[in-house]
């Protein structure tokens, strides 16, 4: 979601139109007897404000079985710091990386819940480094980082660099994965889509 004012009243439209999310910030966040206006709250705020406060009411609802009466910044630093230091590829007013990380986030609490003590799905500062071979900002980042997290994986450091310094597209990179490699990253990235109500970018790409 964007952040730059031009999108406030978008954001405000948004917002009326989910209004799970309007109780959650009237009762959370606005706290007044007065009538909320959520464009002036946004103004007020900032929509970072906004955005973090939400992220941490549902981290706390996640973490203790009931929503908060307010937000705690504290259980959403992570997350903050996680979107710092992607901050050098994507544009500004992009949140898409602070989503990667809330997404994250509630997964690892879920692991943890259920005594799991798989980390895979953690992102590493290493898992940061294919970046650095991106030659432009890019909007979707989360999706960027969720398919370098994979190729990494698959793919020994050596020949993934050597390949990101030539260039090579998504294609050249999928192309070298077995069938099992291709259907576990193909089941990862349908399950993120999922979770943040995003299928659309497989409808523009063959996998």
């Amino acid at each position: 979601m964007q952040s730059t004012g031009k999108n406030f009243v978008g954001l405000g439209q948004y917002l009326y139109q989910n209004p799970e999310l309007l109780g959650l910030i009237e009762r959370c966040i606005h706290k007044s007897q007065k009538t909320l206006r959520i464009e002036a709250l946004i103004k007020s705020h900032g929509w970072h404000g906004i955005r973090n406060q939400l992220a941490s009411i549902f981290v706390e609802k996640l973490l203790k079985g009931t929503f908060p009466s307010g937000p705690n910044l504290k259980l959403v630093e992570e997350l903050i710091e996680f979107e710092t230091n992607l901050r050098p590829y994507f544009p500004e007013g992009v949140s898409r990386a602070f989503l990667m990380g809330f997404y994250l986030k509630m997964g690892q609490i879920q692991q943890n819940q259920i005594g799991s003590q798989d980390d895979s799905f953690l992102f590493r500062p290493e898992d940061f480094e294919s970046l650095a071979f991106s030659r432009a900002r890019v909007d979707q980042i989360d999706w960027l980082l969720l398919m370098m997290k994979h190729f990494s994986k698959y793919i020994d450091k050596i020949t993934l660099v050597k390949a990101l310094k030539e260039g090579k597209s998504y294609q050249d990179f999928y192309s070298v994965l077995t069938d099992e490699q291709k259907s576990e990253m193909s089941q990862n990235m349908l399950s993120y889509g999922a979770s943040i109500g995003e299928e659309s970018i497989f409808l523009a790409k063959e996998v």
